[in-house]
This record gives C-alpha cells, structure tokens and sequence, in this order.
C-alpha cells in the first residue's frame, strides 16, 4: 500500500466517524424530541381537562356550606393546579421546542444519509484526489452537523431567556388590579389638572 493510498483510508475513517457522530446526535434529538412531545402532550391533556373542570368543581364545594373542609381545599388545589399548568405550558413552550428539536432530528438524518452516499461516490478515482475530497466532504459534513445543533441550542437559549418575562405576564393577567389603580389614578390627576386644580400630595 501506497503511503497516498493509506492517507486516502485514514481521510475515510474520518469521515466514517463523522457519520457516526451525525447519526449519534441524530439520537439525542429523537430521545429529546419524544420526551419533549410527552410532556407536551401530559400539559396539554392536563390543562384542558382542569381549565373546563376546575371551575366548576371549585363553584360547588366552595360555595356549599354543607361542604366539608376536605372537599373545599382539594378545590382550591385543583384551581391553583389548573393555573400553574397553563403558566408552564406558556413558559416551557414544550410543543415548539418538540418541533425544533424533531427537525433537527430528520436534518442530522439526512445529513448523514448523504455523506454516506457521497463516501461511496469518492471510492474510486486516484488516492490524492479522493483524499482531497474526503477531506472537504468531512468539513463540510462537521459544519452542517453544528449548524444544526446550533439552531437548536439557541432555540433552547431564546425560550428560557424569555421564560421570566412570560411570567410577569402571566401574574399579571391573574392579578391586575394594582396596573388598574394606577391607571384610574392618573386619569383622575389629569382631569384635575385640565380643570385648572392642583394635583393633590
């Protein structure tokens, strides 16, 4: 064996692993995809029942006189439950990343399926030139398996950085009285003003 010929099998091997990495992250994002999918799903399922069912449970029982004790704070429970699941549902976004990371999922496997395809195609031809392609369908395949990932761990980035602002969001929609007040406030210190008053201490 030629020392061309046995730089043209170690660029292969390298390209072999590469495809193995492909497929191995190709994995990750299937498990990650599955898991993301079931919690959606779980949520989901849990905060339409609750959303419909918890109001009309907490009416009754806490409304009742003849209620018992027990009855009223399982009611109250079950509200509060019912709201933390919608607010965890619209912070952890469970069914957009379960999408992202399913995508990424079938582009890391069409990536590797066509590194393999294009590994074959570059088995014959004389060895320095295969070498030379090999290496560049190795870099190219490392790229497009890192933009990938890339794409998902920014995902991932953008929706935990937004989390606390969704919620404020969500704390104040609960509990909005205090934004009212103020409101109400200000309209009542412009009206005085307009009217030629002082605007009270």
């Amino acid at each position: 064996m030629t020392a061309e010929a046995g730089s043209a099998d170690d660029a292969k091997e390298i390209v072999e692993k590469t495809i193995e990495r492909i497929k191995d992250a190709a994995k990750t994002e299937k498990r990650r995809s599955q898991w993301l999918r079931w919690s959606n799903n779980l949520f989901s399922f849990a905060a339409a029942i609750l959303g419909v069912g918890a109001p009309t449970f907490a009416t009754y029982f806490l409304q009742t006189s003849t209620g018992k004790t027990w009855l009223k704070i399982t009611a109250i429970v079950i509200v509060a439950f019912a709201g933390a699941t919608t607010a965890l549902l619209n912070t952890f976004r469970w069914g957009s990343r379960y999408g992202k990371s399913a995508l990424a999922e079938i582009s890391l496997q069409e990536l590797a399926s066509s590194t393999q395809l294009q590994l074959l195609e570059f088995e014959k031809g004389p060895p320095n030139e295969i070498r030379e392609k090999l290496h560049l369908l190795n870099h190219d395949s490392q790229k497009k398996m890192f933009e990938i990932l890339r794409s998902v761990v920014q995902n991932e980035a953008a929706v935990f950085s937004n989390a606390p602002e969704e919620l404020k969001r969500i704390a104040q929609r609960s509990d909005p009285s205090g934004k009212r007040k103020t409101s109400k406030t200000g309209k009542v210190r412009k009206s005085n003003l307009a009217q030629g008053g002082t605007e009270s201490q």
